[in-house]
């Protein structure tokens, strides 16, 4: 299996930062994937217990016990804090057997066109925020290379995926609200044969550091609680019959959203009946 770079073409699109950005990451993951694993399991586990851990609830467990050490995982989550990503990756940092090759394709806003920002890749995950995907319409020559690296990892190794099908942030109160499916990640799911393909619904986390340390270790956390409530398996077999084009896509990923509202509306029933 060849790993694939990104043309002459695809680069050309991103400005001399990005490119920069990109090469960084790309060396990296491609060589110093183990580095990466191992801060993550050492230094990122403290972090985001210390951040987070003793607010955290995992509901729906039982879904995630065919999963192992060489599992193809894709988690399929609702969008609505910065912090997303480590709530997501929090759970397999804390078990066993379970894939730790890790990899969140992100906005490249901010993560892939600053300084700073490379330092917080670099540091808050050890380059799995990768590969970058790009707003600008101009540079999704580049996003085609993208979504090609997400599958020849995926098919390369063991690993676990996250995506966002919502595609951005939700910036709504309402922690039951939810944005528009886009597409882009059923192409990867149907690439990678033995792909499981988990819902998950995040709820409790809020857009502030201090905010989540403060009731991390105050006295009423437990008014605090983050919940990651796991779904069963989405069943993907329906779309391999048809066309491989953007409806196909579109639709798996409203199929993922439709999944993630259904343990939104779950959630709320049995946590929050009165909102």
């Amino acid at each position: 299996m060849k790993h694939p770079l990104p043309t002459k073409e695809q680069l050309a699109v991103l400005t001399p930062a990005e490119r920069r950005a990109y090469h960084i990451a790309h060396f990296m993951t491609r060589y110093f994937k183990w580095l990466g694993v191992a801060w993550n399991l050492v230094f990122m586990r403290s972090l985001i217990w210390f951040c987070v851990g003793r607010r955290v609830e995992f509901i729906g467990l039982e879904h995630l016990k065919e999963i192992n050490s060489k599992s193809r995982l894709m988690l399929v989550a609702n969008h609505r804090s910065f912090f997303d990503f480590f709530s997501i990756g929090y759970w397999f940092l804390i078990s066993w057997n379970v894939p730790r090759k890790m990899y969140f394709p992100v906005r490249a806003n901010f993560f892939y066109e600053s300084f700073l920002g490379i330092i917080v890749t670099a540091m808050m995950g050890a380059w799995a925020m990768f590969p970058p995907i790009f707003r600008d319409p101009k540079k999704r020559n580049f996003n085609r290379y993208a979504i090609e690296r997400v599958i020849y990892e995926f098919r390369k190794n063991p690993s676990l995926i996250g995506f966002h099908p919502e595609g951005k942030r939700n910036k709504s109160k309402d922690p039951y609200s939810f944005l528009e499916a886009r597409a882009g990640i059923g192409h990867v799911m149907l690439e990678v044969e033995d792909a499981i393909v988990i819902p998950l619904f995040i709820y409790g986390l809020t857009n502030s550091f201090g905010t989540e340390i403060k009731r991390n270790w105050g006295g009423k956390r437990k008014n605090y609680p983050i919940h990651l409530m796991f779904g069963p398996a989405i069943e993907l077999q329906r779309f391999r019959s048809m066309p491989d084009d953007a409806n196909r896509s579109q639709e798996i990923a409203e199929e993922c959203m439709r999944a993630i509202r259904a343990l939104g509306s779950e959630h709320k029933e049995k946590y929050n009946p009165d909102m």
